[in-house]
């Protein structure tokens, strides 16, 4: 039987974590999200996400189903070939600093005796980087397959970004720190890069990136559709330099700032004119996660 992955996209505050086919699709009765404990101890964190692996494993009641590996997308930084977690001062897993997750779940793992007789032979557990691994999904399972060379942008509390050239997801390729206007892209392109165009647009400042979109869709309010005409350009702005120099076919937008993609992306194309390429927003950021996971597990485009 095909083997299947054990996948977590893992936050500060949830875990969300599934179960994949071999060609990436998510079992949906095994989606969950749980706590991220993120505050507690290195044995509590260690021993509890070991429980996780345990948990999502045994909602596969076949016992023939093996599985291929354990994947995490995990937060920066990261060194990510060895799972040691580098965060520190984020008020988030603090406590992992200089840990290496991948050899603390290896260990449990290999003594084992219920779970590891259902792993195959070859079996990997990976570390990637969130934003990377959803553009692989979008390769995996997604619209990215279809073309020779994409560009996947992650819009929320920062960008993300990964280019795949025929099939490859290139690796160390982020641009979130790249110069941009009096800083980094990071600060524009971005949910506070939007909210500091809303409060300086008058928007009220209780207003949330929803809030601000609701009422540019709902009420036509002015200030509110100039908020994302701007923030529609500068996206231009900051995607020009990557599409003269990469040339992708697409550029697939995820992330909570993608699901305003209907307010902002005219702009972006308006400034893109005929160097605009197709632009694709991806609907479940989290499932093209878990399927890029899968994909790396399995050796796909590394």
């Amino acid at each position: 039987m095909n083997p299947y992955s054990i996948v977590f996209d893992v936050g500060g505050t949830a875990i969300k974590a599934a179960v994949t086919t071999k060609d990436g699709q998510v079992i949906e009765s095994t989606v969950e999200t749980y706590p991220a404990y993120s505050n507690q101890s290195r044995a509590f964190l260690l021993d509890y996400f070991y429980q996780l692996i345990q948990k999502q494993a045994s909602k596969i009641t076949d016992k023939q189903h093996t599985f291929a590996g354990i994947g995490f997308a995990y937060p920066a930084p990261c060194d990510y070939e060895h799972g040691i977690s580098y965060i520190q001062g984020q008020s988030k897993f603090d406590a992992l600093y200089g840990v290496s997750i991948m050899d603390a779940v290896r260990e449990r793992l290999e003594e084992d005796a219920q779970l590891r007789p259902r792993m195959e032979p070859n079996y990997r557990i990976i570390f990637d980087n969130d934003a990377r691994l959803f553009g692989v999904g979008q390769w995996f399972t997604g619209p990215a397959k279809q073309v020779d060379k994409s560009l996947c942008i992650t819009i929320g509390t920062g960008t993300g970004a990964v280019f795949i050239d025929h099939g490859v997801a290139i690796k160390n390729k982020e641009i979130y720190d790249h110069a941009y206007r009096e800083s980094i892209i990071d600060d524009y392109i971005s949910k506070r890069g939007i909210l500091k165009i809303a409060e300086e647009a008058g928007v009220p400042t209780r207003w949330d990136v929803r809030d601000i979109a609701d009422a540019a869709r709902e009420q036509k309010d002015k200030a509110s559709i100039a908020v994302f005409h701007q923030f529609g350009t500068m996206l231009g702005e900051v995607l020009e330099r990557y599409v003269d120099e990469f040339q992708p076919e697409l550029i697939i937008l995820g992330g909570q700032i993608a699901k305003a993609g209907d307010l902002f992306l005219p702009s972006t194309r308006d400034y893109l004119k005929e160097r605009a390429p197709q632009f694709h927003i991806a609907e479940n950021g989290s499932h093209s996660t878990f399927a890029g996971i899968s994909a790396i597990i399995q050796g796909f485009s590394e």
